[in-house]
């Protein structure tokens, strides 16, 4: 019996053998060669820099400047040189991706937008205009591989997710969904001033948009490159990376209670249930307590998120009054507050659940 088992086994082994040498392949191999089928190749390594000079109607010539980065970022300079030698440089960092079919370096996302050269060889790109924008300056000319990576040091505009954590502070931008260190210098305490101002989930990241570049990391550390926000713009509370309006942020819906200390209204003496809403620019609440209408101030500073100077309206009501004083009460025992999809709860400061919501925009 053992004897049958082991030529059994043997009999296995040179079956599984006699597969892979028919193959050719060993499975890492056919693993590599899988990835490969899948994986577009570039003719040449990443990142990598071209650069060329075109014409221009209204000064000297164009020097211009591509990095493409293994991220999957573009970074473009146009650099404008008039007679008088002044010069004028436009700079910008977006999405790139490669069409494999039609050997495309395609610079953006946006149709309108897009930039789109095609790879003539491992050392020449040629500038195509397939979205016949008619602009001569930029039709018909070629960059030419450098065999050194331009530092890239420009401002240009910014658009990402930024979110202040408990180590770093970081972006994830917006074109391309890669995330960066944010430096604590230049105009980057502005926004996140500003972004610790509007109430928000721990970590969570808000919509900003900014002027700023990247420096190299710590080369003996291996860090990798740190964002610099040179000029603040705004902050969008309430706006993913697609400008969509999202109902995440606790500013901009009407928060509608459903339940206060876990009692639904339905349950208490109620005419209408209350809600408030929040101003950002201003930190007021105002909104219906049950009976009267009111108005205060929140404060929101790290996980803390509270309610002060809250007055109403003196009105008598036959009903709502044992409502609009539980509604109170909630208000001022809030500490803290979670958002799970549209619902809100405002907690005490055991963690526990004081007013439950349901955002109406």
């Amino acid at each position: 019996m053992r004897n049958m088992l082991k030529y059994e086994i043997i009999f296995l082994l040179f079956l599984i053998t006699s597969l892979f040498s028919i193959s050719g392949c060993s499975p890492k191999q056919q693993e590599a060669e899988s990835q490969a089928d899948t994986e577009p190749l570039l003719p040449f390594s990443l990142p990598v820099s071209f650069t060329g000079q075109i014409d221009c109607d209204t000064c000297e010539y164009v020097h211009v400047t591509l990095n493409l980065r293994s991220d999957g970022l573009y970074q473009l300079r146009k650099k404008y040189v008039y007679s008088s030698g002044e010069t004028e440089t436009e700079s910008q960092m977006r999405l790139w991706r490669y069409d494999a079919g039609e050997q495309l370096i395609v610079l953006g996302k946006n149709p309108g937008s897009l930039k789109t050269y095609q790879v003539v060889d491992q050392e020449t790109l040629r500038f195509l205009d397939k979205e016949n924008t008619e602009t001569k300056e930029l039709s018909d000319y070629e960059l030419y591989k450098q065999t050194t990576i331009d530092p890239f040091y420009d401002v240009v505009k910014i658009r990402g997710m930024y979110a202040a954590g408990s180590v770093h502070n970081v972006l994830r931008e917006c074109s391309s969904g890669v995330t960066f260190r944010v430096d604590p210098s230049a105009d980057f305490y502005a926004m996140d001033r500003q972004y610790r101002s509007i109430p928000h989930q721990k970590e969570e990241g808000l919509l900003v948009s900014f002027q700023g570049h990247l420096v190299s990391g710590n080369k003996a550390n291996k860090s990798p490159e740190i964002l610099v926000v040179d000029r603040f713009n705004r902050i969008y509370p309430d706006q993913d990376c697609s400008g969509y309006k999202t109902k995440k942020g606790l500013i901009g819906p009407t928060w509608v209670v459903t339940e206060i200390a876990g009692q639904s209204l339905q349950e208490m003496e109620h005419m209408q249930p209350p809600f408030f809403t929040l101003n950002a620019d201003t930190n007021q609440v105002s909104g219906f307590a049950g009976c009267n209408r009111f108005h205060g101030t929140y404060l929101f500073k790290g996980e803390i998120f509270i309610f002060n100077k809250i007055a109403s309206t003196r009105m008598a009501c036959p009903k709502g009054t044992s409502v609009e004083r539980a509604f109170f009460e909630a208000l001022d025992s809030t500490e803290s507050f979670e958002i799970q999809d549209d619902t809100l709860y405002l907690k005490n400061n055991r963690d526990e659940s004081v007013l439950t919501l349901h955002a109406r925009n």
